[in-house]
Order: C-alpha cells, then sequence, then structure tokens
C-alpha cells in the first residue's frame, strides 16, 4: 500500500489549498477523478456555503458581546430593559464562544459574507444487498495557515488565549447583570477585543503546505477505496466524505452531518486527520483551549471498538489519547453522531507533526506511520463488520 503519490499530487501539484480557494475546489476534483478511475459511481458534491476563517468567527461574537456591555452600560441605573438586552447579548456571545471553540457555528452566522465550498461523497456498497451497518470516514481537503499559536514555545499558553474569550463574555453578561462600575465593563470589553484580535492576528500567517494535515488523510481514504472497490465489506456501507473548510470551523463537516445525520443515525463516523507521520492514535479528547467547557470527548461505544481492535493489533502500537487539536468530531458528536477521530501526534507538542507550521511538508511524511493507519482502519472496518454479522 502506498499513498506517496497522491500526497505529493495534492501538496506540490496542486499546492496550499486554504478554505474556499480553487486549490480546494481542485482538490476535490482531483479526488473526483481517482474514484471515477476506480470504477465508483455513487458519487456526490455536496455544495455549502462557509466563513474562510475562524478569525471571522470569533471577530463577529466579539462585536455581539462587546455591544452586548455598550448596551449594558447605557441601561446602568436608567433601563432595566437595556440591562437585559446587554445580558442576553453577551450570553449569547459566551455561547458563541463555546461553539466556536468545539468547531461549531455560531448562532447568527448565516448573515456573514459567505462563498461556496463542497464536500466529495463516494459511498461504496456492501456485498449484501442489505448493508446491517455503516461507517462513514472523514478527511478534509483544506490546508491551514502557519499559526504563532501552534509553534513550539507558544503551545503551553495557547489554551489560555482561546478558552479567555468565553469567560470574558460571561464576566461581561456578570458585570452587566449586577450593574458593576462602568471602567470594569469597558476593561472587560477591552481585553475581548485584545483577546479577539490576537486571534485574527493568528491568522494571517503564511499557508502551511498541508502534506500530513491533511494530504495524507485524503491519500489513505483513496487507498481504502481502492481496496474496497475490489473487496466490499460483506454487511457493511463504507461512505468516504471529503470535507472542504474544516480550517474554517469543520464547516464542511457540519454541512455532513446536517444532511445525513439523523438518516445515518446508527453510523460510526470516523475523521483521519494528520496520520502521515509521528505515532497513531484514537482521540479521547478534543480542544485547542483550557476546559472552560470547550473541550469535547469522541463516543464511548465508538471508542470501545477502536480499544478492542487496537488490543487484537498490539504490534500496531495504537492507543487512546487526549489531543490539543480541533477537528471534525466536534461538529459531528454536536449533531449526534457517533464520531471519533484518528490521528498522528508527536508527543512532545501532543499535537500531529508540524500541524499548522510551514514545516508540513512531504519531507516530514513516514511511510511506516502511514502503513499503520491503513492496516488499523482495515482492522476496524473488518471489526464492526464481524460483529455486525453475528447480531
Amino acid at each position: 500500500m502506498s499513498i506517496s503519490p497522491d500526497i505529493h499530487y495534492l501538496t506540490e501539484t496542486i499546492g496550499v489549498r486554504p478554505p474556499l480557494s480553487q486549490e480546494e475546489y481542485e482538490a476535490g476534483q482531483y479526488v473526483l477523478t481517482r474514484l471515477r478511475e476506480m470504477g465508483l459511481t455513487d458519487l456526490q458534491e455536496q455544495p455549502f456555503y462557509s466563513i474562510r476563517r475562524v478569525g471571522e468567527r470569533l471577530g463577529f461574537i466579539t462585536l455581539v458581546a462587546n455591544f452586548g456591555v455598550l448596551i449594558g452600560t447605557l441601561g446602568s441605573g436608567k433601563s432595566r430593559l437595556l440591562r437585559l438586552l446587554g445580558v442576553t447579548l453577551t450570553l449569547l456571545a459566551h455561547h458563541n464562544f463555546r461553539r466556536a471553540l468545539t468547531g461549531r457555528a455560531a448562532l447568527g452566522e448565516w448573515f456573514w459574507p459567505q462563498r461556496r465550498s463542497q464536500n466529495i461523497i463516494a459511498r461504496l456498497p456492501a456485498q449484501s444487498s442489505e448493508p446491517k451497518a455503516r461507517v462513514v470516514l472523514l478527511a478534509h481537503l483544506d490546508t491551514d495557515v502557519a499559526r504563532f499559536s501552534a509553534q513550539p514555545q507558544m503551545r503551553p499558553y495557547s489554551p489560555y488565549l482561546f478558552s479567555s474569550l468565553p469567560v470574558l463574555a460571561f464576566a461581561g453578561a456578570l458585570f452587566t447583570a449586577l450593574n458593576a462600575p462602568v471602567w470594569m465593563r469597558r476593561l472587560i470589553g477591552a481585553l475581548m477585543i485584545g483577546q479577539a484580535g490576537l486571534v485574527i492576528t493568528d491568522e494571517i500567517g503564511p499557508n502551511s503546505p498541508g502534506a500530513n494535515d491533511n494530504a495524507s488523510g485524503v491519500a489513505l481514504l483513496l487507498a481504502l477505496a481502492e481496496e474496497l472497490t475490489q473487496h466490499p465489506l460483506k454487511n457493511t456501507e463504507v461512505v468516504l466524505a471529503f470535507t472542504g473548510c474544516e480550517t474554517a470551523g469543520c464547516n464542511g463537516a457540519a454541512e455532513l452531518a446536517a444532511k445525513y445525520g439523523k438518516e445515518w443515525q446508527s453510523a460510526w463516523w470516523l475523521a483521519i486527520d494528520g496520520i502521515g507521520a509521528g505515532e497513531l492514535c484514537w482521540v479521547i479528547e478534543h480542544g485547542w483551549g483550557a476546559d472552560f467547557g470547550s473541550r469535547y470527548h469522541s463516543n464511548p461505544e465508538l471508542m470501545c471498538i477502536l480499544e478492542q481492535v487496537a488490543a487484537a493489533n498490539p504490534d500496531l502500537g495504537i492507543m487512546g489519547r487526549p489531543l490539543m487539536t480541533v477537528n471534525a468530531v466536534g461538529s459531528l458528536v454536536g449533531a449526534g453522531c457517533k464520531a471519533a477521530a484518528i490521528m498522528g501526534y508527536e508527543r512532545a507538542g501532543n499535537t500531529p507533526v508540524e500541524w499548522r507550521q510551514t514545516g508540513d511538508t512531504t519531507d516530514v511524511l513516514n511511510t511506516d506511520t502511514q502503513q499503520q493507519a491503513y492496516d488499523f482502519l482495515q482492522a476496524v472496518l473488518t471489526k464492526i463488520d464481524e460483529d455486525t454479522a453475528k447480531k
């Protein structure tokens, strides 16, 4: 099994693939071409609209929070209605900050300027005409920018940079409700603006090449598609979803779950991300912030299956562990899907290798890690298929 040609094409021929870019679109078309060459016909392009960057989402929420603080300040001692409105807006901002930190869209984001992206969906049928199980495998097509928050020297402090936003919004709501001195509320507003400014500045770095994150995941699913086309599972349908705009807030995965979450309610959802280098794990707990309600967990039932497969294949050396990442699992779990993620990581940073850095090139890739990921994923699919047949 070799996934290197697809990784090299995505990384070096197409190049960086920012959300909503022509290159992201070309990556999707490349995937479609590869799937058609395998003889697959049940293919779908799912269009959706998305913001361009997470900073736009956080900037919008910060505006709402500061407007709430301002309205509450204007109503101090004069109008309880204005104070109530101010508290409501800042609490809404607090809720939206927590949603944003778990990879979900803010409430009211629909009127923010957005452009079109797409998901590529391929359905690989089971041998049985009436499959008893379904597994949805996701890999995102787009790439991120090189962020200062992801640099090794900044990682110990970055969680507090992001987690402080919902805390400050809640403090703004509390101070407004208690009619605290105006200077205190102004201080909260200024801190929120400063923090949001840092988050937005975090997104103006150079583009990350995205070899490990996530050309490796896309290439792995293409290799799996070739295998399952020739040797389909007996009782399990496999759906491959190549999603757009993951680095803009996991919007492609959210759109996929919004459309198919109820229809595929019994399915197992696995996000494959950054598996081209480092050690492998399934992610127990996710989040790029300190807790404060901004971290989230994979589905316990699915993690139990992954643990059983790892125990049966100790030579692969895969285990469950928390990682400092935000990925599609937040959107999927939030939509009620039974989801988890399989990712590569480096122990020193507790993140994928060269995650959100300019060094994420094909030079860092490790074929042994890629083979381990392929073997583990194959074992997971076989386990689900065999367990389904026993029911």
